[in-house]
């Protein structure tokens, strides 16, 4: 979940939710919002333009150019006038599409390679195949590695277990483990196609891929505000 701000009329808290069903360009609100907070369900894509966004303090040239196209109608709203969609309805809301994610058809083993994302400290993002941790450690160039798991995204984090105290921080990624993440790291994924847990990585979704969110967090992780913000918390 991530809070954007407050309506200014009925003063609850606004927030936006990932959901697979929801297209991109379209938001759905939650019915079952409580009396504090309303939700609006969005794309995985949107979602993680909007972290970015966030990250970078709400930067209108993010918004212009990177997030703007893929915000729905609700999700506009708010952000050009503060009042949330139970306030100011929009009057698009179609119901989501029941198709589900293709890259999630299949299942796998732990021995298939899956896709997984590499994000470097620099901003550079590439799709990866992986199929051991060996492996991860080759792409990353270390010996041995860590690694932090954010429920919220189901990923896991995969980072060099020695790091310079020279070594520069990953501003996205540490976004999205809401933690210090210093330098490289690759993200792999652990969810099955019912939303579920599972044992063994799993395909990241095409979402993760995007050349937009690919110019999304390299503008994080070359956010000089969000950098000295984040270096503060250097341990």
């Amino acid at each position: 979940m991530l809070e954007l701000g407050k309506c200014v009329s009925c003063n609850k808290d606004f927030s936006l939710v990932s959901d697979n069903a929801v297209a991109d360009g379209k938001d759905q609100l939650i019915s079952s919002s409580s009396e504090s907070r309303v939700s609006l369900l969005v794309s995985p894509l949107t979602f993680l333009l909007s972290l970015g966004w966030l990250t970078r303090g709400c930067k209108d040239e993010d918004w212009q150019d990177l997030l703007k196209r893929y915000a729905g109608e609700n999700f506009r709203e708010f952000v050009g006038s503060q009042v949330c969609p139970i306030c100011f309805p929009s009057g698009d809301d179609e119901s989501m599409d029941e198709n589900e994610d293709e890259n999630e058809d299949e299942e796998y083993s732990d021995d298939d390679p899956v896709l997984g994302l590499l994000i470097r400290a620099d901003g550079h993002c590439e799709k990866v195949s992986v199929s051991s941790v060996q492996e991860i450690r080759e792409i990353l160039g270390c010996a041995s590695s860590d690694y932090y798991y954010d429920r919220e995204f189901a990923i896991w984090i995969y980072l060099s277990e020695n790091q310079s105290p020279k070594t520069k921080v990953n501003v996205y990624a540490s976004s999205i483990a809401n933690s210090f993440i210093l330098g490289d790291c690759v993200l792999l994924y652990d969810l099955d196609k019912e939303g579920n847990r599972v044992d063994h990585w799993t395909n990241m979704g095409d979402h993760w891929f995007d050349d937009v969110l690919f110019q999304m967090m390299h503008r994080c992780n070359n956010d000089t505000d969000a950098i000295k913000f984040l270096e503060k918390h250097r341990r």
